[in-house]
Parts: structure tokens; sequence; C-alpha cells
């Protein structure tokens, strides 16, 4: 997969320097920089996602999945939405306009309490999706609501879907399902689990994690100390992208009587990007682990913006 797929780094997410790109649960969409997610589900049959600012909360994604040839009442579902709005409600047809990938129902848009909703079904992955905005004090709210709804994309789950939160930008391979996350000041580490492995993705700021830029193999390791320790590894130098990455390779022994085997792998690539002044790490465990799989994940991690 090339770098210049991921939606973060496209020429529609380049034009607006105040916008960034967010993609969660095989979700993916623009947005003001802004709104920061406060709420991520942790599912992706159904849930929802929350962004706000330093005012109020401004977009609500809600999310879950629909039987097979089962039809969803959009306009049943955008109608239960208008009755809990007070004050005239204006109504905006978005089928021609916004969305391709998606059946739409109206757009609503309550001028007294500034609250703009829409309800989406994509035939894709059969998952149906209500978006509500609060909008007051945002400059041109219907233009910024339907620059968001435009930019909406949905991915189904065998296939590759790009994933974006605060400066962690991949592509996740077919298949694999969001295990763990751990977001901190100045880190952010998600793990998934698919097919006979487990595969994660770190990026720590060195200025907020006080860490050494040039060293980030010690660093990585300290933070992995726990769960490394019984692993008998090794580690070599090789390349991703245009970074110098050092690899790290290692089996967990397994003791028996009369000698050991080996069971569980571990391949992990970190570096640290000069141009972000970040430090990054792709990691896999699992049996009988293929390179092709981590390199593939490596190659698919956005570390910087291009000049």
């Amino acid at each position: 997969m090339s770098l210049g797929e991921h939606p973060s780094i496209s020429a529609a997410a380049l034009a607006r320097a105040d916008w960034t790109y967010l993609g969660w649960q095989g979700w993916g969409l623009f947005c003001p920089a802004s709104w920061n997610p406060v709420i991520l589900s942790a599912m992706r049959r159904s849930g929802s996602v929350v962004l706000a600012d330093l005012d109020s909360r401004r977009l609500e994604l809600t999310w879950r999945s629909r039987p097979k040839r089962k039809r969803v009442d959009l306009a049943r579902t955008i109608d239960e939405v208008a009755a809990s709005l007070t004050g005239r409600i204006d109504r905006h047809d978005l089928r021609r306009r916004e969305q391709r990938q998606f059946q739409s129902s109206e757009l609503i848009y309550s001028r007294g309490e500034q609250v703009a909703a829409v309800a989406l079904a994509s035939e894709l992955t059969q998952r149906a999706v209500v978006l509500r905005f609060w909008l007051a004090g945002v400059e041109k709210p219907l233009e910024t609501a339907r620059a968001v709804i435009g930019s909406l994309r949905d991915y189904r789950a065998d296939e590759p879907s790009p994933w974006a939160l605060y400066d962690l930008a991949f592509w996740l391979p077919a298949r694999f399902r969001l295990t763990d996350r751990r977001i901190l000041a100045g880190s952010t580490r998600l793990a998934f689990a698919g097919p006979g492995a487990v595969l994660s993705f770190s990026k720590v700021a060195a200025a907020a994690a006080a860490a050494d830029q040039s060293d980030p193999v010690e660093w990585f390791a300290r933070s992995h100390r726990k769960d490394r320790r019984w692993y008998r590894y090794q580690q070599l130098q090789q390349a991703v992208g245009q970074h110098e990455a050092t690899l790290t390779a290692g089996r967990l022994p397994w003791y028996r009587w009369g000698g050991q085997w080996y069971r569980r792998e571990l391949l992990a690539l970190c570096w640290a990007c000069q141009t972000s002044e970040r430090m990054f790490e792709v990691q896999t465990t699992g049996w009988r682990l293929k390179m092709a799989l981590l390199q593939e994940a490596a190659d698919g991690l956005v570390c910087h913006l291009p000049k």
C-alpha cells in the first residue's frame, strides 16, 4: 500500500490545513482540527464517536449494523431526531450532492438550537449511521456540516481501512479488529487481533515523553520490558520508507524436561522521524509470523506530512 493512498495526506487533506482526518472502526471523515475525540467506541458492529472542542460537543456519530435484506427507514429515523429539536427546522436534500456511497435522508437543521442531523445507510457494509452536529459559534455552520458529511466514507472489514487518531495514521490490514487502546499525553497505542497474529501501532512525541529521539530502540525496550522479559531476541537494521529502522525479532521459549521449544514469536520495527519529531513502532506477535505482514503495516504508517 502506498502512503499516498492514505486520506490524511491526500490532496483534499492538504488543501485544508485547519482540518484533520479521523479514521475509526471503518469510518473515515474530515473535520475541523479543533474537534477532538472524547468518546471512541471499541466495537465495529455498533457504537459511537463523539467529537468536542473547548466550547461544547460538536459531532456525534452513532452507528449499528443491520441484518441483511432488511431495509432501514431513514426518513423515520430523521423524523425521530427532528422531534427532539425545538424551533423552526429546515430540511435540505443531500441525495444528489454530498453522498454517493450512502443512502441518505434529508439534512435537518434547527435554527434556534443550531443543531443539524442526517441519517445514512451504507450498502457496502450494511451499517446505518446518524450524524448529529452542534454548531453554535461555528462559522458557516451548514457549510461545515455539509463538508463533514460529504467526506464520510465506510470501509469493509475484509479490506484494508485507514485509521487516524492524534497524529497516528496508518492502514490496518484486512480482518483485524481493535482489542486494546492506550491514549496518554504525547503517546498513542492501538492494538488489533487478526488471522494468526496481534498487531499494534505506537506513536510517541519525543518532547512529551522526555525521550531521546536519537535512540527510539531504548525507549520502546523500556516501555515493553514487562511484555518482552521472557523473549530471546536479536536486533537488526532495516529500512522503512526513508527512515532507518531497527528490527527486533524474538521467540518465547517453552521449557520442558529434556529440552526447550520455541512457541510464540515477536517482530517489531521502530524508528524516529526527524520531520515530525516523533517515534513510531509497529509490532506483531503470534505463531509462525510472516515478515510481510509487519512490513506492510510499517509501510502503511504515515509518520509525517509530505512537503
